[in-house]
């Protein structure tokens, strides 16, 4: 990918990450989410497994969009 795809790339990460909809909307899928966990007793072990995963992935899509604005601005620095 040349410099100008990765700021181009990051741009509209940083885009994403700033939008307001975007960001109610994973603020409550993950109340959603954590409202879930805790209704579940200890028994419900797959449920409680899911909404587990569930919430790591919401989180691990919120750092990869970070990590190509990240990476974006490292390119443009060293244009």
């Amino acid at each position: 990918m040349t410099p100008e795809q990765e700021k181009i790339r990051a741009n509209e990460a940083q885009q994403l990450l700033e939008n307001r909809m975007f960001n109610e909307a994973f603020t409550a899928l993950k109340a959603d989410l954590f409202e879930k966990f805790q209704r579940t007793n200890f028994a419900q072990d797959e449920e409680r497994k899911e909404t587990w995963r569930t919430l790591k992935n919401l989180n691990n899509l919120e750092l990869y969009l970070s990590k190509i604005v990240t990476t974006g601005k490292l390119s443009e620095n060293n244009v």
